[in-house]
């Protein structure tokens, strides 16, 4: 059994991956490390950590000692590379990519076979384009939604009910509904506006991908033409089996 996780900004995802049935047997997300159940077969130990951070150096090494401190195994740490498993870094620096948008790239350009776009819809919304011979065309990082409003209530005088709660799309009667209702558009026409940039430069993008914390809340109001959405909450960790085989 494999422990692998995806260290994102604001949290942990995880899941107990069976490499000899290809599934996940166990997952879930949490912000401690603590919180990550242990294995209850096998004696309960992993064969191998696989882990995805996006966090600096010096939190990704402290993960990764309190992993082995607990677990007896050093993870095995993903990395961005040039070239891998078909796909090929558009990124000259390769460092200065984040290793979930990498990952997401490899799973999702393995599924769909061809020409595709990737959604990562977490605490930044990231778009990145693959053609139909695994070039990374570029890609675009903006605030995720959550991001967008406290931007927006951070440096201006709006004052708001923050528990306000509101996924409509439509233009809104009152503050609360108005921002919610205008980051939400914001983001979603950034995607449908990628998917019809992707389709004249990468012989017609025909798959989009989306994951990440809100994509269950964007893939509401995408309106896709030739295309087909994919919800996909386990890119990042899919991308792992890529980088890390």
């Amino acid at each position: 059994m494999i422990l692998e996780l995806d260290v994102g900004n604001s949290r942990i995802k995880w899941r107990h991956f069976s490499s000899v049935h290809g599934e996940t047997v166990l997952s879930g997300h949490t912000v401690e490390l603590n919180e990550i159940p242990a294995m209850e077969r096998d004696n309960g130990r992993f064969s191998r950590i696989r882990l995805a951070s996006v966090r600096d150096l010096e939190k990704t090494a402290r993960i990764s000692k309190a992993m082995e401190e607990r677990w007896g195994i050093t993870p095995e740490v993903a990395t961005v590379k040039s070239h891998c498993a078909g796909v090929s870094n558009s990124y000259k620096e390769t460092e200065k990519m984040g290793v979930d948008r990498w990952l997401a790239m490899l799973a999702a350009f393995h599924r769909a076979g061809e020409a595709c776009l990737v959604v990562d819809c977490g605490t930044a919304l990231t778009v990145d384009m693959l053609d139909d011979k695994g070039h990374h065309l570029g890609g675009y990082i903006v605030p995720g939604l959550e991001l967008s409003r406290k931007a927006l209530l951070s440096n201006t005088g709006i004052r708001v009910d923050t528990a306000f709660r509101n996924d409509s799309i439509t233009p809104g009667t009152f503050t609360e509904s108005a921002i919610a209702g205008g980051t939400l558009a914001m983001l979603t026409a950034l995607i449908e506006a990628s998917v019809r940039r992707g389709s004249a430069s990468a012989r017609g993008t025909s798959h989009c991908f989306l994951t990440g914390g809100d994509a269950t809340v964007l893939v509401q109001h995408l309106r896709l033409e030739n295309c087909t959405l994919e919800l996909a909450p386990d890119l990042v960790l899919d991308g792992l089996q890529f980088a890390l085989p």
